[in-house]
């Protein structure tokens, strides 16, 4: 036999195997190798949105995060000084008044949260208005730990003063009526007065 038809022989060998093969309903093939952890797509629970369902303000309840007031109710004066807090000697106090017409409504999904790392933060409204009262601890790596955020409804007569590098939601109302609110603070004008970061979404309910 020639080197040729031995080598045609070898080919037309090969290819019954190949055509056997693909036609063998046992055969299964190696199931594909697992894409990198980095590159795969999140599954439905990776982007689930956790829920913070909104608890009554209380001064026990708000006490890891500042202090809550309301005016006496017997003649007399209330000092509320426990929560302030200036942490810088070069800031100068602050005293602004702020009307705020804009009203989200309840559920409300958080996206940013932001700090004061260097001075406290004290809102006494003017008027009887509701807002939204949203608090988390630090992170062990830094930045809000919102998997134990806790939110608050405030009334029209309660004040509150997140403590210094207290993580909080920015100014809201909810459930009523633009507002006026006083807010006090210590400021130095410079980057050190507030911080905002982008948070995962987490929806707020009543």
């Amino acid at each position: 036999m020639q080197i040729g038809e031995i080598l045609h022989a070898i080919l037309c060998a090969i290819g019954d195997i190949v055509w056997r093969a693909a036609r063998d309903p046992t055969r299964t093939d190696p199931p594909a190798p697992a894409a990198p952890a980095s590159s795969r797509r999140p599954g439905r629970d990776e982007r689930r949105v956790t829920d913070i369902k909104i608890e009554p303000l209380t001064a026990e309840a708000f006490a890891l995060f500042g202090d809550v007031f309301t005016p006496p109710e017997t003649p007399g004066r209330l000092y509320c000084a426990d929560a302030l807090a200036n942490l810088r000697p070069g800031a100068k106090p602050s005293l602004s008044l702020a009307h705020k017409d804009a009203v989200a409504t309840l559920p409300l999904t958080v996206t940013q949260m932001e700090r004061h790392e260097f001075s406290s933060q004290t809102f006494v409204p003017m008027q009887d208005a509701g807002m939204l009262v949203i608090v988390a601890p630090h992170a062990a790596d830094g930045g809000p730990d919102m998997g134990h955020a806790r939110a608050f409804l405030s009334s029209g007569r309660t004040g509150i003063t997140y403590g210094a590098n207290v993580w909080h939601h920015p100014f809201t109302l909810v459930s009523g009526a633009p507002g006026a609110f006083a807010i006090f603070m210590w400021l130095e004008g410079g980057a050190g007065d507030e911080e905002f970061v982008d948070v995962p979404h987490h929806i707020v309910r009543a």
